[in-house]
């Protein structure tokens, strides 16, 4: 792969020297459709196996499906091990398989030192989180919000969800679209529309978002055992991606590249043999299929138990029909928030990263908020989940704001959000929780003490 001068990328995608911009006006005229060299027939033949094995063994494996209960939670039924890779894989997305060595590449292993953090937050979901979904069989996550506080903030919190899972599953389809597009030299829309096919095959399988996937388990240990198991993979999976980081930056003399995104990916190209290069890129799509289908299922399932069925309730038999149909609904949803994202000038990674700032602090201070603080009614969940959203949108829109604000010839307001906005985003979902608990703590001294709120507070910890 010849080099290029800042500002174009192959298939016509401009370089920031970090992380991919595209600009519709970049690249007017797509590319001819055809491999670039480096990807053989042998490796198209890889591919075209891989996907068809896939679906195969997709429609194989949900053969037995009878209900909702089974196209979303496995009936309840799988073995752990099975459960642990699974959320392993729901995690592996195309930027962690092309981004972490690069980091590596640019940087020093340091980034592994975040997974630890992953580990202890497994922790503590396990011992105090999950008695509570397998007490309650609850559908999913937001359901425990209903059994504190009312079927209002369930609602109020799952729409969160899926409006921001939605945006941030598009950019992630629209990242998977980007390697494809340089290694076959196909067009953007083509590339994503290639990506949605095989993603929307793929979600007909047995796929669960992480909460989802936790409550297939047969029991409440052996969902702990995979959830804080899969916090150990993860750490040898960083680490291996980060060691082929380092491999890299030897092999290449520490050459400078325009952006690191791009460093595996011409490895893989350029100096792998046919048939291997295949073997990885189907990987590489694989990774895409663990995170984008199993947000399909996520977005499908919080459609239908948060806000269908309270509505309009339904046998196993009609949730399991109308949940499928909301899988095709969200998936058309993510391949036409790819194509919108395409003419949009903002790296991808840094802004898969800002959609999801803005609502970890939020949702996650509402359970603990039920959880640290008895007096506290609906309302004050609602008000305090909504305030905690919003102060989130000044660290991670801090550039827009300050715009606006220099607009008003506000500088100093201006200088704070700047100043907001330095702040690195690993503490979103910290400051975030942290401002939600506080107003929703706050609201509720107005709140007199109440037996039955000390009993909605101890369920949420399986202390009733």
């Amino acid at each position: 792969m010849p080099r290029r001068g800042k500002g174009q990328g192959p298939a016509g995608v401009p370089f920031d020297g970090t992380a991919p911009y595209v600009e519709a006006e970049n690249f007017p005229n797509p590319p001819p459709i055809g491999f670039v060299s480096g990807f053989t027939t042998l490796d198209l033949a890889i591919l075209v196996l891989y996907f068809a094995g896939v679906t195969v063994w997709g429609v194989w494996l949900g053969r037995g499906q009878t209900g909702a209960r089974d196209y979303f939670l496995g009936g309840r039924n799988l073995p752990w091990p099975a459960v642990l890779f699974s959320v392993v894989a729901t995690e592996t997305s195309t930027l962690t398989f092309l981004s972490i060595p690069g980091l590596a590449y640019a940087t020093d292993l340091g980034f592994l030192q975040l997974t630890i953090g992953y580990l202890l937050g497994r922790i503590v979901v396990a011992f105090v989180l999950l008695p509570a979904y397998y007490r309650g069989e609850l559908g999913t996550a937001y359901a425990l919000l209903e059994t504190r506080f009312g079927l209002p903030t369930r609602r109020f919190a799952s729409i969160i969800f899926m409006i921001t899972r939605a945006l941030a599953s598009g950019v992630r389809h629209f990242a998977t679209a980007i390697p494809l597009a340089i290694i076959t030299g196909w067009s953007y829309p083509v590339s994503i529309l290639v990506v949605g096919a095989f993603l929307s095959m793929a979600s007909h399988g047995a796929d669960q978002y992480i909460v989802q996937r936790l409550l297939t388990c047969r029991s409440l240990r052996q969902s702990q055992t995979a959830l804080i198991g899969s916090g150990v993979i993860v750490i040898a999976q960083f680490g291996l991606f980060l060691v082929i980081g380092l491999a890299l930056w030897h092999f290449y003399g520490g050459r400078a590249f325009e952006r690191t995104d791009e460093i595996f990916m011409t490895f893989i190209v350029e100096q792998l043999p046919a048939g291997l290069t295949g073997l990885l890129i189907a990987g590489l799509l694989a990774s895409a299929m663990s995170s984008l289908s199993s947000a399909l299922n996520s977005l499908a399932s919080s459609s239908l138990y948060d806000i269908y069925q309270p509505l309009f309730g339904g046998g196993e038999r009609e949730l399991f029909r109308v949940g499928r149909l909301f899988t095709l609904l969200w998936g058309l949803v993510l391949v036409g928030g790819a194509m919108l994202f395409r003419t949009k000038g903002t790296p991808v990674v840094e802004l898969g990263l800002a959609i999801a700032s803005f609502t970890y602090g939020g949702l996650l201070g509402g359970f603990f908020l039920g959880i640290l603080n008895r007096r506290a009614v609906q309302r004050d969940a609602i008000t305090a989940i909504a305030v905690g959203i919003l102060v989130m949108s000044f660290f991670v829109l801090s550039e827009w704001y300050a715009r606006a604000l220099a607009g008003l010839r506000w500088q100093a307001g201006a200088d704070a959000v700047t100043a907001l906005g330095s702040i690195a985003w690993p503490w979103h979902a910290v400051i975030g929780t942290t401002i939600t608990i506080a107003v929703g703590s706050l609201l509720a001294l107005r709140n007199p003490r109440a037996r039955d709120r000390k009993a909605g507070a101890s369920s949420m910890v399986g202390t009733r």
